[in-house]
């Protein structure tokens, strides 16, 4: 005996119909019938409408995917569903809200207009104000424990996971309420691994005294698609996202909007109603992909440089090259080192091998091999001068790696060592150019700047006029509409912006 709840008013109704035995004609006249009715009562005034919501739509957009045809080939129930309701609905004013997550746009392109009066749009919002998210926790929690040590643990704990699309945070709260409050880190933790299949390596700490509790409402992210094997943007922009974060502790908000696979795969989503951008910055989905790449080892570092400099499908964007390559001359800078569990997204090896010098990361960017030994320095201000200190890789440079200068005074503050980074990379109004700059300092101490200009165009075409690209790299063509920059240039000793004795500019 199937028996259905009375708040389940659904499911009661689809048990009707299912008596009732109705044919398809019967079911087409009961509901011109219903709409008439609710037309009649509403008395709907001139420029009103009678709104169909489709919700879930991505659980009929996957649906017997091939079961249907047209002029456009095949597609899934969810076009039928929508197409079959407007023939009912006939005249009648009525507007259709279709939401869900994946719905394939492919399948709503039509020659004769058929679709044009759908608009595409998103409006799902996301936590970005730690306040905003801590206010909409704390209406939820027990008003003593949101006060307590632990309560305060978890606010900052569920902010540094679960930032972004407000499902995530809902979604636990809903595994919170069902079990009464209890054990709420070590649940958080169970949240986070059941969809990244990744533990927070601090979770024992937070939930020590707590009683083991187990909750598997939720599954790994992209479990029911193809997995990023099959799926190249996918694979470079979660790359870059990844990069990004251990770089800057930031995502990636310009994701290509072409591809619509990362919505559609449900990684990434959309920050404006018009659907014009798309983010790969949610800390749970990006270590999700982090923890693939890790698995997988597709992303070394020969196959990042192969798919970046030659011409290839996938377009990679100018700040991945010089996050990665941020990385890499970090993680070779200095003796050989264990590298931090981390950075293993990056497709790096456990170990730096003692024969992997920072020279050798010199034919990259295209400087000479054989420049004298050196290491990458940052400067911080002892007393009334300043100091050179070595940059190596380690735990505590997580999300402090690269400055993103994206205006004249975040230019000069890091040019006067006011920032902990060791580079800085400088963005260009059209997105298409990242200059990144780091200080090298050599055995005799002199100390110089380089500039690497990493462009979209000239990653993508055979091409390249070197003798222009070093030029546009010359300081004053760099830094031509801030003068602030080149007074402090011309104000240090020893200057030379030529070429030097080994090839590169030096201060």
């Amino acid at each position: 005996m199937n028996i259905i709840p009375l708040y389940d008013l659904f499911g009661l109704i689809k048990s009707e119909i299912a008596d009732a035995c109705l044919s398809d004609e019967e079911l087409d006249e009961a509901m011109l019938n219903l709409a008439d009715e609710i037309q009649s009562t509403w008395e709907m005034p001139a420029g009103d409408f009678f709104y169909i919501v489709v919700d879930e739509a991505n659980v009929a957009s996957r649906m017997h995917e091939e079961a249907f045809e047209d002029q456009c080939g095949r597609y899934p129930i969810l076009k039928e569903i929508i197409r079959s309701l407007r023939r009912r609905m006939g005249s009648l004013p009525v507007k259709f809200i279709v939401s869900g997550t994946i719905i394939p746009e492919e399948h709503f392109q039509s020659n004769v207009g058929e679709w044009d009066d759908f608009h595409w749009c998103s409006d799902t919002g996301s936590f970005d104000d730690r306040e905003e998210h801590c206010r909409y926790v704390t209406k939820f929690l027990p008003p003593k424990f949101a006060t307590s040590v632990p309560g305060q643990a978890l606010l900052d704990r569920m902010w540094q996971w679960l930032r972004g699309r407000h499902r995530y945070t809902a979604s636990f709260l809903a595994v919170l309420l069902y079990n009464n409050f209890h054990s709420p880190h070590t649940l958080l933790g169970n949240y986070i691994e059941n969809i990244t299949e990744y533990l927070p390596h601090d979770n024992d700490t937070y939930s020590e005294g707590e009683e083991g509790r187990y909750n598997d409402w939720y599954l790994p992210l992209g479990h029911k698609g193809f997995g990023l094997w099959s799926l190249k943007t996918v694979i470079v922009e979660m790359h870059r996202a990844a990069a990004s974060f251990l770089s800057t502790s930031a995502g990636c908000t310009d994701c290509l909007t072409e591809d619509r696979v990362l919505i559609t795969e449900d990684y990434g989503y959309f920050i404006d109603p018009d659907c014009a951008q798309i983010a790969l910055n949610e800390p749970i989905t990006v270590t999700a992909g982090a923890i693939w790449l890790k698995k997988n080892f597709y992303f070394g570092f020969a196959k990042f440089i192969r798919i970046f400099c030659k011409r290839s499908e996938v377009f990679v964007h100018p700040t991945h090259f010089a996050h990665f390559l941020a990385f890499w001359l970090t993680s070779i800078s200095g003796p050989p080192c264990e590298i931090p569990d981390t950075y293993r997204s990056f497709g790096s090896p456990t170990v730096i091998p003692s024969h992997c010098k920072i020279s050798d990361a010199f034919r990259i960017i295209g400087l000479p091999a054989a420049l004298p030994e050196m290491k990458l320095v940052t400067f911080t201000k002892i007393e009334q001068r300043f100091e050179a200190v070595d940059v190596h890789l380690r735990e505590d440079i997580y999300g402090k790696l690269v400055f993103m200068a994206s205006s004249n005074e975040d230019i000069l503050s890091w040019f006067k060592h006011e920032r902990d980074e060791p580079f800085c990379a400088l963005l260009s109004s059209s997105s298409n150019t990242v200059i990144l700059v780091f200080c090298l300092q050599r055995a005799d101490e002199q100390s110089f700047w380089v500039f690497v200009r990493i462009s979209s165009k000239s990653t993508n075409e055979e091409d390249i006029d070197f003798a222009q690209e070093i030029d546009d790299l010359h300081p004053t063509k760099v830094f031509h509409d801030q003068p602030d920059i080149l007074s402090l240039l011309s104000n240090l000793p020893n200057l030379c912006l030529e070429v030097g004795d080994f090839d590169h500019c030096r201060r």
